[in-house]
């Protein structure tokens, strides 16, 4: 009977046109995947293709054809695959992530697992216990030890979330958007304006929410709660807190670890109305993932760039913006997007169209930027820095917030160091030195994954007094209020659209005189700073001559007085001594308030690295060598340096330029298994075997796990 039934031409087409029907609804449910209705939908649309499926199946096995026949063992295939999918779904997600059941670590397996990322945190950090004494870490390891045997499974990754959060590292965190944790989330946005937490989205059920500010979480008020979450994620300063935090207050599992509520499936927030009235809601938990996509994917119902939680899809693009004729650029991620033009081409199409077009303002805005690789940042920079129409005092405005974070803080900081730009908004996430391009670590028994930091941007910047680590701030503050929110206006972009630059007159200064003030100085044994002379005007560049460097400062100079000078930097000015009609002999800068007074470099003085520029290897070589200690110092990753411009040289074909590299980084590193590497891989370009395999071996004999290494041995022929 059933079989009949399936054999059914009416069941089949009726199957068919059910079919895109579940599949539209299905679709245009995935905009609030939250709730009853959503749940429906997944329930109807998986009935119903697996209903397809099985028809397709009975239909093709009653055919008396052989080939229609064999052609069934597809759908019922996909019948069985969509069905078993489906089940693991509904029965917990995790399963099709583990491809089994999801483990059940006991309490000792717990202990083993912090004690891995324990140790991960230790081999892969790369200046740990420079965030961290050695001795709060440990104690914090025991803490936790000592406390796992009488925690729930929740709690005791809330146990971990503050074990990476130790270090106060903001690239070290849980890696809660991969279905391994098993956490949840209440359906709500919120946002920290100046005036409180606000609701800026909600699930459809809880859409008359929106706008409203959040009082208090039980009886626990949003104030206590925003001090308790900040030893759980890693920030690096104020901002960053304000962004992350919302991760964490809306985390059913985090707010029962803290007492702040008694049941995790649905917990009663407070909310204030515009007109002060008080309601206190029932705010039912959802699945952490269902609640993440759903943020993700939705586009907070408000024009202003400033709230979007999912800006538009294209990770940059430029438009014009009218009344003002102002070029306005939003750079959402430091990534090529696959199917559209390279960074670097669009920086190329920015150059061409202001060719094109009269622009009398330029707005940058990276509010929304969390990073990617700063790798893809140079023809970016230099497009807005080399550009006279937009580098343009008073005409260059670079908008920041709590979101700007990692490599676009580093985009940032080059804007700020090279160009005219002024700053409007908030503070970044964090700030230009940091640690970063984390390693994904998975504990061994629950298969938790956790994110570890594994560099520094500190391993190509020289040592610099003047900057600030754990920020960059705007030049003009804007802050937000709820109102701002209710009205969709943005105050940072209205205030950079608005800009009048205020008039200042400075000091014409006779050529004779800034000649005496243009030359070579030396800022460090690695850094140099060239003042030239462009015709009744200074200028400035600070470099350490690093290929693909981080740390580049270019400014104007404009005369207060004959001796005072300010520059494109705020707050940083150049003080000069009376020249008496000759060379000055030194330099004092003024950066925001800190003194260094730099002297007069000697005729003809080069830096290695500039040398190596000019293919001046031995000059270069041997004063490297002569002040071995000072440049090891000045550079906390030489070796990666020298390396990579040893391989630079190598892409390029000289081979003989790279040789001399890689043997330099051998004298200066002689226990560093990668020195070796890097120059047998050079020496068996050159054709030298027996040296290659040489410093093959030797770097085996240091690491021992050196895959490459044992790889091109064998592929040479050369004993291991």
């Amino acid at each position: 009977m059933i079989l009949k039934i399936l054999k059914s031409k009416k069941i089949l087409v009726c199957g068919l046109i059910l079919l895109p029907v579940t599949l539209v609804l299905f679709y245009l449910a995935l905009d609030n995947p939250i709730g009853l209705i959503f749940n429906l939908t997944l329930f109807l649309a998986a009935i119903t293709i697996t209903m397809v499926f099985l028809l397709l199946s009975a239909k093709c096995f009653s055919s008396k054809k052989v080939l229609i026949k064999s052609l069934g063992i597809l759908p019922a295939l996909l019948f069985i695959i969509f069905l078993v999918v489906y089940l693991a779904i509904i029965v917990d997600h995790r399963i099709l992530y583990y491809q089994g059941i999801p483990p059940n670590p006991t309490k000792a397996e717990w202990v083993e697992d912090v004690n891995y990322l324990a140790d991960k945190m230790r081999e892969i950090h790369p200046s740990l216990y420079t965030l961290v004494s050695e001795n709060k870490f440990t104690n914090t390891i025991k803490e936790i030890e000592s406390k796992i045997s009488d925690l729930s499974e929740s709690q005791t990754i809330m146990e971990l979330f503050r074990l990476i959060a130790v270090p106060n590292d903001a690239h070290c965190f849980p890696f809660i958007f991969f279905p391994c944790f098993d956490l949840h989330g209440y359906p709500l946005q919120i946002y920290g304006f100046e005036d409180g937490w606000f609701v800026v989205d909600a699930a459809n059920r809880y859409e008359h929410l929106i706008g409203t500010e959040i009082i208090k979480i039980d009886t626990t008020s949003m104030n206590e709660i925003f001090q308790l979450f900040q030893p759980y994620i890693a920030t690096e300063n104020n901002t960053g807190k304000l962004e992350r935090f919302t991760y964490l207050v809306l985390m059913p599992e985090w707010l029962e670890s803290q007492d702040i509520i008694e049941e995790m499936d649905e917990a009663p927030l407070t909310f204030e109305k515009s007109d002060g009235e008080l309601i206190t809601q029932m705010i039912s938990s959802t699945p952490f993932l269902n609640s993440f996509y759903w943020s993700s994917i939705r586009k907070i119902e408000n024009e202003s760039p400033a709230y979007l939680s999912n800006p538009r899809d294209l990770k940059y693009w430029f438009k014009i913006i009218e009344p003002g004729n102002t070029l306005y650029i939003q750079f959402n991620q430091v990534e090529n997007q696959s199917g559209h033009e390279t960074i670097s081409q669009f920086a190329d199409r920015i150059t061409q169209f202001i060719k094109m077009n009269k622009i009398d303002k330029t707005v940058i805005d990276i509010r929304n930027n969390d990073g990617g690789n700063d790798l893809l940042l140079e023809d970016l920079t230099a497009a807005i820095r080399d550009s006279e129409q937009i580098n343009q005092q008073g005409k260059l405005f670079v908008l920041i917030g709590r979101r700007t974070f990692s490599s676009a803080v580093i985009f940032a900081n080059q804007l700020q160091l090279q160009t005219k730009a002024i700053f409007m908004g908030e503070p970044t996430g964090q700030g230009p030195i940091f640690f970063g391009n984390p390693n994904l670590v998975r504990l061994p028994n629950s298969g938790l994954v956790f994110s570890v930091s594994t560099t520094s941007t500190e391993r190509t910047q020289a040592t610099w007094p003047f900057i600030v680590k754990n920020e960059i701030s705007p030049d003009i503050s804007v802050l937000f209020s709820s109102k701002d929110f209710v009205n969709g206006t943005d105050p940072v972009l209205a205030a950079a659209l608005n800009y009048k630059l205020e008039t200042l007159s400075y000091s014409e200064i006779p050529d004779s005189v800034l000649d005496y003030y243009s030359g070579r100085y030396i800022i460090s044994d690695v850094q140099v700073m060239d003042i030239g002379n462009n015709g009744n005007s200074l200028s400035f560049r600070i470099t350490d001559f690093i290929p693909q460097n981080r740390f580049e400062i270019r400014s104007g100079l404009y005369a207060v007085n004959e001796r005072m000078f300010n520059t494109d930097i705020s707050n940083v000015k150049f003080l000069f001594p009376p020249h008496n009609n000759q060379k000055v002999q030194s330099v004092t800068i003024n950066w925001s308030g800190k003194e260094y007074s730099y002297k007069r470099a000697p005729e003809d003085y080069k830096l290695a690295l500039e040398l190596f520029e000019e293919d001046r290897f031995s000059d270069a070589i041997q004063i490297i060598l002569d002040n071995k200690t000072e440049y090891q110092n000045q550079f906390s990753s030489l070796e990666n340096i020298l390396n990579g411009i040893g391989y630079n040289y190598l892409r390029e074909k000289k081979i003989l330029s790279a040789i001399e590299i890689f043997r330099l980084n051998v004298t200066l590193y002689p226990e560093s298994f990668n020195v070796y590497d890097s120059y047998g891989e050079a020496l068996m370009v050159n054709g030298d075997m027996d040296a290659a395999i040489n410093n093959y071996r030797k770097s085996i004999e240091i690491n021992p796990a050196n895959d490459n290494a044992i790889k091109v041995l064998k592929k040479l022929g050369a004993k291991i």
